[in-house]
């Protein structure tokens, strides 16, 4: 079956059969009609194909799109920037996408610490960064490598698209969840008897609610003797 491929303007006849594959069509436009793509770390250049005006997923087979001879499908090329790091939450198993410039010989990990708690609304002092790596005592077992504040990426073997780790403190999860979802009431639940322990969750509670415009939470945290003006403090 002879179809046309619209591509920068330009009418191009393609011969498909009905078991090809999207990835299939794209890899015959980019050999005979010499479309570059790219795939490093820093970005992606790709070829986007559309039927009907729908984008069309790589996966998707021939027969199954509706395509008889002489169907249209039109193409370009996409360029989009790759994350510079990824951090995995490890309180929600969410996925956060860094696209600030980062150099990795540069760039300590402290500054990212601050960078992820001006983006999440999470003191620096309520989590910790790891990175998984391979423990030579473990028989080269993968194990959290904690990141300390002084040293850069790079240190850390870690580069531009790397991934690392970012948890809470144990026993933190409930707590500071409550306090991302401006549940006072939860969040009172949680607080400890112990009163330096109870006094840093409190202001945790109230810088996140500070963050995220809480003003219940805030209220409560602060009738509670949290004062917004105190930093938040380290880990008791």
């Amino acid at each position: 079956m002879r179809i046309t491929i619209v591509l920068e303007d330009a009418r191009h006849s393609m011969d498909v059969q009905p078991e090809d594959k999207v990835r299939d069509l794209k890899d015959q436009i980019e050999k005979n009609l010499l479309v570059q793509t790219i795939d490093d770390k820093r970005m992606g250049k790709f070829l986007e194909m559309k039927f009907g005006g729908a984008a069309l997923n790589d996966d998707w087979v021939v027969q199954d799109l509706g395509l008889v001879s002489g169907s249209v499908l039109k193409c370009a090329t996409k360029i989009v920037d790759k994350p510079k790091l990824n951090v995995y939450l490890g309180y929600n198993k969410d996925t956060l996408h860094i696209m600030d410039d980062i150099d990795p010989i540069k760039t300590t990990i402290g500054s990212i610490r601050s960078l992820l708690s001006s983006t999440l609304g999470i003191p620096v002092s309520a989590f910790n960064l790891s990175v998984n790596s391979r423990n030579k005592k473990t028989n080269n077992k993968m194990s959290k490598r904690e990141l300390f504040d002084r040293n850069t990426m790079d240190y850390y073997g870690l580069e531009i698209g790397s991934t690392i780790i970012l948890d809470l403190w144990d026993g933190w999860n409930e707590l500071i969840l409550a306090a991302i979802s401006g549940h006072e009431n939860v969040v009172s639940q949680y607080l400890s008897w112990d009163r330096p322990v109870r006094n840093f969750q409190q202001r945790t509670a109230l810088y996140i609610a500070s963050h995220r415009g809480y003003m219940g939470l805030a209220t409560a945290m602060m009738k509670r003797g949290a004062k917004a003006h105190e930093p938040v403090g380290t880990y008791p």
